[in-house]
């Protein structure tokens, strides 16, 4: 036995880990990650309980918030009988906590067998009407024959429907059998954990089958459903601009339909008054974009208030399945009065508004749909500018003495507080860094800044994807995660293999020039997504502003993986040999003297930022390089090419270029050399009748690419 202090977010199992011990939880909580979701395992759990002893972990387990577990020995079932003999005080508690975790579980389950049903039946009802669609859209149709493999979500045979209801009745009854039954003896409670561990089992092999099933479906339908959102989008009149089909309400006192919409009590009546007075003075002025003294005062006031009433407007649309549009135009654009904005652009932007859809593989959002997630806890508050997480900056706070130690517990899990930190960071800090111009900004909705119309600035979801997708397509292994594989009962101890973790992309109200990567992971996390931001009106290419964003996410993941290394060239890195290369040009044999000229240029404007003339070679190398337009230097191409190699197509197209040959050739090699072990053992289980792991195979087919 051991005890053992877990941080917010530490992993404490990880799937196909070989399952040597159980916890039991004396403080804190502890995540069953299940999928994209998962259960919380309270203190008293018995963090393991659904494993099979010498198996390997079906789920991984990180900390919820900060933990104590003591840590068993788990050899066989009967361990766990010993442990509640070990704990018979407290083992009526860790008994009711498995029932309750046995429900959860359950219920997880339930919700996926429910989601799942859902998606095929909007699957087989859109698929039935696309070509109705097609023709009230005057769309040609395209085929789709990877729907043809498509089939219902499986039902679960192993979860009976008595043990389902017995669950229930253990956990309703709660009060109860602690009181009256738990309290006979410890193998009354064995029993009864043994109960709760066998339900678990049979959920697990249900859950396992549906999250398979859902992998394989999202595969399928991918197109099918974004090209039946982008359809339904020009039917309701938006299509990449606006459409006079859709009938535009006349729209006065924008602002007063704000400040009374927050429930009662939730905004200040003074925020109310002190917004209405400076938007008045704000609209009265007429060169609103100068950058005065006594403008930047203005603004700033504004700011301000801004940001206290989007909260209190926020909190109440995120239960409105009737949010009005005038509200969601405020939420997405930060619309606030019209007496600063174009009537022409107010109608465009009300389309824009009523005609939204989410997108349909829920990584590119509105700022409102992502403050929602962090809300509803789905994810954790993002970093903040000193990067500190949400724990660590309340930790600071209770060593500072702003709140006390019990204030920390309960803000921890408050979706009151998680907004708050958002809304105070990620929120304001990153709308001011997209805006661009940091002297202008102001996060209301204002003619004044509207540099391009909106139709060709409007950063849709459809277009964001398209050109994430551009850069993926070059760039093909950018968000590629290398993670450790277990499977014990196929022999493979430990194997580095990748999982592509596409990131968040968030859309900020505003009209801004520039895309910003917010954080390269989530937490410790090395395959959590990113999470980037991007003006929704981009007065700048968006092609460029995606893939200078994506630049930025190669080095700095880089950074994190490689730690206080990131710049010791005695570990080679993308980060530490560009930094050489940066460094020590002046002394580069393989660099003309022009080319020193230029990169010293180059260094002074970016002010001797090595991040920043990377972001700068990886533009070029994505918009030139790729298309055999030959723009960088020797040294600077063979660094990105080694770390960053093009796609096989584009490969193929290169390799008539004699500068490439030779860096493709090497690529070819290393691939070759890291796939060869990788074959043998997909070709031993081949040839013994053994299914190959997908995760094997997908790993497999990457390094094909």
């Amino acid at each position: 036995m051991a005890m053992i202090e877990c941080s917010a977010g530490t992993k404490l199992h990880e799937i196909g880990q070989k399952v040597e011990t159980v916890e039991i939880i004396l403080k804190g909580s502890i995540r069953m990650v299940i999928g994209d979701d998962g259960i919380e395992l309270k203190q008293g759990s018995i963090v393991g309980l659904s494993e099979t002893p010498n198996g390997s972990f079906a789920f991984s387990y990180e900390a919820a918030t900060d933990a104590t577990v003591y840590s068993y020995p788990f050899t066989c079932h009967e361990d766990l009988e010993k442990i509640l003999y070990v704990n018979q005080k407290i083992a009526p508690s860790i008994t009711a906590q498995c029932i309750t975790n046995a429900v959860d579980m359950y219920n997880l389950y339930f919700h996926l067998q429910q989601k799942c049903d859902e998606n095929y039946k909007w699957i087989l009802e859109h698929k039935a009407s696309y070509p109705e669609l097609c023709l009230e859209t005057g769309t040609q149709q395209e085929a789709y024959p990877e729907l043809d493999e498509v089939v219902a979500p499986p039902k679960s045979t192993t979860v009976e429907h008595w043990s389902v209801e017995y669950m229930n009745m253990l956990h309703d009854y709660e009060d109860r059998f602690v009181g009256q039954v738990y309290t006979l003896g410890a193998a009354m409670c064995a029993g009864m954990v043994f109960s709760a561990g066998n339900f678990m089992d049979n959920v697990e092999s249900a859950v396992k089958e549906l999250l398979g099933y859902q992998e394989q479906f999202v595969a399928q339908t991918n197109r099918f459903r974004i090209a039946v959102q982008n359809l339904e989008a020009k039917k309701k009149g938006i299509s990449n601009g606006a459409s006079a089909s859709v009938d535009v309400p006349v729209m006065k006192d924008i602002l007063e339909q704000i400040l009374v919409y927050p429930t009662p009590g939730t905004l200040a009546d003074e925020d109310a008054a002190l917004m209405r007075q400076l938007m008045k003075q704000y609209a009265s002025i007429n060169e609103r974009g100068e950058t005065s003294d006594e403008m930047r005062a203005l603004r700033r006031k504004i700011t301000d208030v801004f940001y206290r009433v989007y909260e209190a407007v926020f909190v109440k649309a995120i239960n409105d399945p009737q949010m009005p549009s005038i509200i969601r135009m405020f939420l997405m654009f930060g619309v606030v009065d019209e007496r600063v904005v174009k009537a022409e652009d107010l109608d465009i932007l009300y389309r824009y508004a009523s005609a939204y859809m989410p997108d349909p593989n829920g990584k590119i959002m509105t700022v409102y749909e992502w403050l929602g997630k962090i809300y509803r806890m789905e994810e954790n508050p993002s970093r903040n500018e000193f990067d500190l997480d949400f724990p660590s900056q309340l930790r600071e706070d209770v060593r500072n003495g702003d709140i006390t130690e019990a204030q920390e517990q309960e803000m921890l899990n408050d979706p009151r507080a998680r907004l708050n930190f958002e809304l105070r960071n990620f929120f304001a800090i990153g709308n001011r860094m997209t805006f661009g111009r940091v002297s202008a900004f102001i996060p209301v909705f204002d003619a004044c800044n509207c540099l391009v119309p909106l139709d060709k600035a409007y950063a849709s979801i459809h277009r964001v994807q398209e050109e994430l997708d551009r850069v993926r397509s070059l760039d093909y292994n950018i968000f590629e995660r290398e993670y450790t594989y277990h499977n014990e009962e196929l022999g493979i101890p430990q194997l580095n293999i990748h999982k592509e973790v596409t990131p968040y992309i968030v859309l900020m109200p505003n009209f801004g020039s520039r895309a910003v990567l917010w954080q390269e992971i989530e937490g410790k996390k090395r395959t959590s997504p990113g999470r980037m931001m991007v003006p929704i009106f981009d007065t700048e290419e968006l092609s460029d502003s995606v893939t200078r964003m994506c630049g930025e996410f190669r080095w700095e993941m880089c950074k994190t993986e490689q730690g206080i290394h990131w710049n010791d060239l005695s570990d080679p890195s993308l980060t530490a040999e560009y930094s050489d290369y940066l460094q020590y040009y002046r002394k580069n044999s393989n660099l003309s003297q022009d080319q020193r000229d230029k990169l010293k240029k180059d260094l002074q404007k970016a002010g001797n930022n090595y991040r920043r003339v990377f972001v700068a070679d990886y533009l070029t190398y994505m918009n030139f390089e790729a298309k055999g337009a030959l723009r960088m230097n020797k040294v600077s191409r063979e660094i990105i090419f080694h770390y960053c190699p093009f796609a096989d197509a584009t490969r193929k197209a290169l390799m008539a270029n004699p500068t490439y040959q030779e860096h493709i050739n090497k690529h070819q090699s290393r691939v070759t050399q890291k796939a060869r072990p990788l074959a043998n053992i997909i070709k031993k289980m081949q040839n013994t009748q053994v299914p190959v792991p997908p995760e094997l195979m997908r790993e497999y087919e990457v390094l094909q690419k």
